[in-house]
């Protein structure tokens, strides 16, 4: 679906952050976060959705990564060592509340670890388990 969107000539402008949004039919627009999910807007005209086009962020792996980066920092960390560089990051999304960010990377110690952090978007997105091993 994501890629009939992108490769037909369906009517779509492009956000500051980056978002395609197109227009699925009267008032509905379609945007996609990736390849992984599609967000529709119903019951805005063109004129409004172009206004709040830029005040949408959707919430993926790099959103988190950026805005949580000082509770990631404290989070993947024992007693002598601590993730240093991000390599790679996933996303899961378990049930409604919780989003796990999946993080490899090396250590201060130049060891290929991995870092698991859960945080529950109902309660301001705090950290209910976090887990730092090497790889």
């Amino acid at each position: 679906m994501i890629n009939e969107y992108r490769t037909s000539q369906k009517d779509n402008f492009d956000s500051y952050d980056g978002y395609t949004f197109y227009k699925h039919a009267a008032n509905v627009r379609t945007t996609f976060d990736g390849d992984l999910f599609g967000y529709v807007f119903k019951n805005i005209d063109d004129d409004m959705m172009l206004n709040i086009s830029s005040m949408i962020h959707i919430v993926n792996k790099d959103f988190i990564v950026q805005n949580k980066l000082p509770v990631i920092q404290a989070k993947c960390a024992n007693s002598d060592e601590y993730l240093k560089t991000i390599d790679s990051s996933k996303i899961q999304y378990g049930n409604p509340k919780n989003i796990t960010l999946l993080l490899m990377g090396e250590s201060n110690k130049k060891q290929a670890v991995q870092c698991t952090i859960n945080f529950d978007t109902w309660n301001g997105r705090a950290v209910t388990k976090s887990v730092f091993d090497k790889q």
